[in-house]
């Protein structure tokens, strides 16, 4: 491993209304403790209008300290609403953000 990043980290997706805002946490994963390449599909309700995303590398919680890890993020696509989101209330609207190829 790269100098020792090696650590457990969990990706944490947050939403916001202004720049760095942390108004909701949207999604996160396990604890990801693996070195190869996986894809991870998040689904995800907004309380609220949410105009910035976060994405956090988290390390474990209670902890006084951070540590050396970290998560590398590739393939990336668009976040985009859920056409079966259109026939429920607003406030229960899903939005998707996938990394899949």
């Amino acid at each position: 491993t790269y100098a020792g990043y090696n650590k457990p980290i969990k990706l944490r997706i947050w939403g916001g209304r202004q720049k760095c805002g942390k108004d909701q946490l949207l999604g996160e994963t396990d604890f990801i403790r693996h070195t190869d390449w996986e894809t991870y599909k998040f689904q995800f309700f907004p309380k609220t209008t949410i105009n910035y995303i976060i994405l956090e590398a988290f390390y474990t919680e209670g902890s006084n300290f951070s540590y050396k890890g970290n998560v590398l993020i590739d393939n990336v696509r668009a976040i985009k609403r859920c056409e079966r989101a259109e026939a429920v209330p607003a406030d229960t609207r899903s939005w998707i953000l996938d990394t899949r190829s």
